[in-house]
């Protein structure tokens, strides 16, 4: 069968993200960490990653000069990654929100070292993507859920505004896909039954004709 036009790689049947529930509980198992630093860290990691659907390479991409909080409302700029690019291409400021901003605070204050990004680790000035992936594991084994992979967070953001309201051009514009197309995916898994919506279509296009 021909795929219909406009159909992505992302269709809405490899789409993985994450119930608010899981979520709540992956949250939940970060603030159980007895170490402070750790926790504050982890804690901003994910939130960032979750509110801006961060890829896993965009997240290492983050200097402490992407975060602006001398502005209101305060700001961090993201440097886009095209999905399967090694190089990255331009990113753009987003604003914070005030619970955000609250978060990065928090682990600015508790952050120690002199490394230049944002989320260094014990180990080494700018965290990885195997570290990324290690921390999501231990956070989802302690709060016991399914398997869950860092670019979930990614999913679930585009899964979240799609069913706020928010148009494709909004999302693409937060998740910073190049093509709209890629984006359409989360507005197609959030909107009602197909059957619903074709009932609707029927009765406004009837009623037009009274």
């Amino acid at each position: 069968m021909t795929k219909p036009e406009g159909w992505t790689s992302g269709s809405p049947e490899k789409i993985k993200y994450l119930t608010d529930e899981q979520v709540s509980r992956f949250f939940k198992a970060i603030e159980t960490n007895p170490d402070t630093q750790a926790r504050k860290r982890d804690l901003a990691l994910f939130t960032l990653m979750l509110s801006y659907g961060l890829r896993t390479a965009e997240v290492p991409l983050i200097r402490l000069e992407h975060i602006n909080l001398q502005v209101r409302p305060a700001q961090i700029y993201i440097t886009r990654v095209k999905r399967k690019a090694s190089k990255p291409r331009l990113g753009r400021w987003y604003g914070l929100s005030e619970k955000n901003e609250a978060i990065v605070r928090a682990w600015l204050k508790a952050r120690r070292g002199d490394s230049e990004y944002l989320f260094p680790t014990r180990q080494s000035p700018q965290i990885s993507l195997p570290y990324l992936t290690n921390l999501t594991e231990r956070y989802t084994k302690a709060a016991e859920l399914g398997h869950i992979n860092p670019h979930m967070f990614r999913h679930t953001c585009g899964i979240r505004l799609a069913r706020a309201g928010r148009n494709a051009f909004a999302i693409q514009a937060r998740l910073g896909h190049v093509s709209v197309l890629s984006t359409q995916v989360y507005v197609q898994l959030a909107s009602p039954d197909r059957h619903d919506e074709d009932r609707r279509d029927d009765s406004a296009i009837e009623g037009g004709d009274e």
